[in-house]
Parts: structure tokens; C-alpha cells; sequence
């Protein structure tokens, strides 16, 4: 019996490192993680609560957090799309940008915020942008994700800006077949 639970435990944490097909591409690699039992504060031994497992999801900037062994086709999609959209924010690739945003969310920021553009380009100059997408809500057609933000501006004369971290929430609705955020929010910067 105890060489049995051995064998299903192996197999349950091989299928949770695996990969599956829609998981990778050409341009970006996908990584998994699940914490072990150790690492989850389980002093070495495993616990069968009926909780379910973390899986974090890392894809080029953004972490993803869910609680399936593999993404569902929305998590695949919206991981995807807020990949696109942060390099578009790093890029300042403002075609992607307006396919991807129902409306301009540049003009939300708060006037002292707000920095002369060079060039009729709205976007500031990012250097990095990293998401942390902890909560992921799906209601079909209207998908609600939240978490933590870390970006980095770069100044006018050159110089960095301190690297913020900011809470975030985006609200993605599809309509006739294509997702645009609709909300996209964020706290001020979290000490």
C-alpha cells in the first residue's frame, strides 16, 4: 500500500511539471512551478487537505497564479494578451495598444503623473514592466484579472526612475470574437 501512494504521488508531481502543447511558442517560453510540500511550510511531509494546489505560470514578464494543473483556454488566452500588452507598453507600440484597449488609458493618469510627449506618442518610456496576475476571475465574455505591477520609467534627461510596484486590475470583455480591456486600474505605489 505504501509503495503504491510512492507511485501516485510521483505521478501527480510529474504531470504537474509537464508542459502542455499550447504552452509554448516560438517567440516565449512558459515555466511552471508548483512549491513542494517543504516549501508550502509542510515540514517535508505532504497534506491531503482538500485544498488545492498553486500552480504559478511564468511567461516572459508575467507570472500567472491558478489552481489548475494546466491553464483553461481563457487563463492560455488572457496570459497571452497581458504578455502582449505589457511589451507593448515596454515597446511604446501604440498599434498594439489601441487593439488591445477599448479607449486611451494614458489619459488616466493624475496631472502631476502625466509627462510631456515626445513625438504625439502618450506612452512614457518604460524600461520594465512585470506583472504578477494573482486572481483571475472568468464570467464568459468578461474576465476579471488582479495582482501587483512592477515597472520602471526612464526620465527625460536619461536618468531611471525607482522601480514602483503598483496593485492592478484589468477588466477584459470579447466582443464579436476579441478581447480589449475595458478597465484598467491601479493603486498608488505600495511601500
Amino acid at each position: 500500500m505504501k509503495t503504491l501512494l510512492t507511485i501516485s504521488i510521483t505521478l501527480l508531481s510529474l504531470q504537474a511539471f509537464s508542459q502542455s502543447s499550447d504552452s509554448t511558442s516560438a517567440k516565449t517560453n512558459s515555466y511552471r512551478y508548483s512549491p513542494t510540500a517543504s516549501q508550502a511550510g509542510g515540514q517535508g511531509k505532504l497534506s491531503f487537505k482538500g485544498e488545492k494546489q498553486k500552480q504559478v505560470i511564468i511567461k516572459d514578464n508575467i507570472i500567472f497564479t491558478t489552481y489548475n494543473l494546466q491553464l483553461t483556454p481563457h487563463e492560455s488566452e488572457m496570459l497571452d494578451l497581458e504578455v502582449m500588452e505589457s511589451n507593448a507598453l515596454v515597446k511604446r507600440d501604440t498599434a498594439i495598444l489601441k487593439k488591445l484597449w477599448v479607449r486611451d488609458f494614458t489619459e488616466d493618469d493624475k496631472p502631476e503623473n502625466k509627462i510631456l510627449h515626445v513625438g504625439g506618442n502618450p506612452i512614457p518610456y518604460y524600461t520594465y514592466v512585470s506583472r504578477s496576475i494573482e486572481k483571475f476571475t472568468d464570467m464568459g465574455d468578461i474576465v476579471f484579472t488582479s495582482g501587483t505591477e512592477t515597472s520602471q520609467k526612464l526620465r527625460r534627461d536619461g536618468s531611471l526612475e525607482e522601480m514602483i510596484k503598483v496593485e492592478f486590475f484589468h477588466t477584459w470583455t470579447r466582443k464579436y470574437g476579441v478581447w480589449k480591456i475595458t478597465t484598467k486600474t491601479h493603486s498608488d505605489p505600495l511601500k
